[in-house]
Parts: structure tokens; C-alpha cells; sequence
């Protein structure tokens, strides 16, 4: 190789290896799902999602998201989707609604109540 050759060489490794380059429509598309997979509830694992899980039903949800991706659906879309499919508890992040309600402010309101019984036990020692 010559000079030329081998400094356009290497000029195109760093540009590619540095992420430079434009990536392919279906490295956006695969990251996109990688990205959803982790909020995703394996139906399976006990606390694990489809991105960590290699089930049989986990790699089938994740062709789902794929696939859906690929015909043009966001993210929302694709999660109301599992949503009416599964069930609200296929997110590891469920939406907020009225039946959600409790699953939201049980721990606000544990933590008024720890706080309150702290103080109403302060001021019951002062007295």
C-alpha cells in the first residue's frame, strides 16, 4: 500500500470507529427497540425485562417492537399497544390513571405518615 492508501485507510477506520459515520436505518431501528425492550416487562422472569431475558416469549416481544418500528409506529403507539395486550403491568414504569392511583401515592403518603408519627412522638416527649 502506499502513503495514500494507507492514510485514507486509517482516516476511514477513525471515522467509522469514532461514530462519525451516519448509522444504518436499521441500527436506529434496532436501538430504538433495545431501548423500549428495557421497558419492558419479561411475562416470564420474575423482575426482568425483555432486553435481559432470553426467552422464548421475551425474543417474541422484542420482533414485536421490532417489527412495528419498521411500519412506523412510535414508541408511544407501540406501548399502549402492549399495554392493551398485556396489561398495564407489562411496563416496568405504568402509566398514571385512576387505577394506578394508590400504586403512585402509597409511598408519598407512607412517608407523611412515618413523618407525622415522628414528630407527634418528639412533641409527646417534650411535654
Amino acid at each position: 500500500m502506499t502513503f495514500l492508501g494507507s492514510s485514507l485507510f486509517l482516516i476511514f477506520v477513525m471515522y467509522t470507529e469514532l461514530g462519525l459515520a451516519s448509522p444504518m436505518p436499521t441500527d436506529i431501528f434496532q436501538n430504538r427497540a433495545n431501548e423500549l425492550a428495557q421497558e419492558v416487562r419479561c411475562p416470564v422472569c420474575l423482575g426482568q425485562s425483555i432486553g435481559e431475558s432470553d426467552t422464548k416469549e421475551s425474543l417474541a416481544l422484542k420482533g414485536f417492537i421490532l417489527d412495528h418500528l419498521h411500519q412506523g409506529l412510535s414508541e408511544h403507539d407501540i406501548r399502549k399497544k402492549l399495554r392493551t395486550l398485556y396489561g398495564d403491568d407489562i411496563l416496568f414504569r405504568p402509566p398514571f390513571s385512576w387505577d394506578t392511583l394508590f400504586l403512585w401515592s402509597a409511598p408519598f403518603v407512607l412517608c407523611l405518615a412515618i413523618f407525622w408519627v415522628f414528630i407527634y412522638r418528639m412533641l409527646i416527649r417534650r411535654r
